[in-house]
């Protein structure tokens, strides 16, 4: 019983130099080390990212896109015309291209795709202006995409071009045309079904190269 008492009465007295030690000013708080994230498009393609120049004839870098390109209903009357294109040539082991047109300045929180084209052969560095659009709704036009070449459908619902149109008194909106170099062919996609972020989920990963120019418009 007495050693049993002697423990317990050891026992006791650590346990309040603890708790006294919990109170001391000389407690020191454990330094976390900082940890820095690696962004996830640094994960999925090559940074930085090689450019490409792009260029058209139908408007000039930074310019107000023409009538002829803009959209012919939702209030505008605009000849809604696909703009030609031109790029300079993506780096070894481009396989396809693919092109777009986004508005980021569109009131929806999430911008507007005017334009999805995918799998433009390697050998293809320009598109013709106005291209018709895809399927029942597809009117006529001059242009003609290249053989395997495929559009998706943009935000109007549209399987092709669909000009702009931004609210009126909504200011100038800057429509932002991309080439994108891609190390494969895009397969396994229904383009009546594809939308922009479809497009993008399977471009993640074998993209090598991207050019931009930007158009604008306002009304």
């Amino acid at each position: 019983m007495k050693n049993f008492l002697v423990a317990g009465g050891l026992a006791i007295a650590a346990t309040a130099v603890a708790l006294g030690g919990c109170n001391s000013s000389s407690k020191t708080t454990p330094t976390v080390p900082a940890v820095t994230p690696t962004p996830i498009a640094q994960q999925i393609v090559p940074n930085p990212l090689p450019s490409m120049t792009v260029s058209s004839t139908t408007f000039t870098a930074g310019g107000t896109l023409p009538a002829n390109t803009i959209f012919n209903s939702f209030g505008c009357t605009g000849g809604d015309q696909s703009p030609q294109l031109s790029w300079t040539a993506g780096p070894a082991g481009t396989v396809s291209y693919a092109v777009t047109i986004f508005d980021p300045n569109a009131p929806t929180n999430v911008g507007f795709w005017h334009w999805l084209v995918y799998n433009i052969p390697a050998g293809t560095t320009s598109l013709p202006a106005n291209i018709p659009v895809t399927g029942a709704a597809g009117g006529a036009g001059s242009g003609a995409l290249p053989a395997g070449a495929l559009q998706a459908m943009d935000d109007y619902g549209i399987q092709g071009y669909g000009g702009p149109c931004p609210p009126a008194g909504g200011g100038t909106h800057n429509y932002i045309f991309t080439v994108t170099a891609l190390s494969a062919m895009i397969t396994g996609l229904t383009p009546s079904t594809t939308d922009a972020a479809l497009l993008q989920f399977n471009m993640d990963g074998i993209i090598l190269a991207r050019g931009q120019v930007v158009g604008t418009f306002g009304r």
